[in-house]
C-alpha cells in the first residue's frame, strides 16, 4: 500500500491542478489505484477498497489530490501574486 501511495496518484495526476480531470478518468484512475491495492478483488468497488486503505488520514484515493489540487494551486499563485487582481 505505501507503494501504491507513494507512486500511484502522483503518476496519475500529473498537471491535474492545471487542467483538471474528467469524471470518467478519475473513475478509472480510482479502479486502476483500487485494483492495485487489493488485486484480490480486482478493483471491483473502488469506493469500498480505498475507503478501506486509506482510514481516516490516507490518501491513497485519487480523488482526494484531483478536487483539491486545481483549489490549492490557484491559492498559491494568488498569495504569491503570480498575477495582479
Amino acid at each position: 500500500m505505501q507503494m501504491v501511495r507513494a507512486a500511484g496518484p502522483p503518476a496519475f495526476l500529473y498537471g491535474v491542478e492545471t487542467i483538471g480531470v474528467s469524471d470518467s478518468t478519475l473513475m478509472g484512475m480510482r479502479s486502476a489505484v483500487a485494483s492495485a491495492v487489493t488485486h484480490d478483488a480486482g478493483g471491483k468497488n473502488p469506493d469500498i477498497a480505498l475507503l478501506a486503505c486509506d482510514g481516516p488520514a490516507g490518501k491513497v484515493d485519487p480523488a482526494f489530490l484531483a478536487h483539491s489540487y486545481p483549489v490549492q494551486y490557484w491559492a498559491l499563485a494568488w498569495w504569491e501574486r503570480w498575477f495582479t487582481p
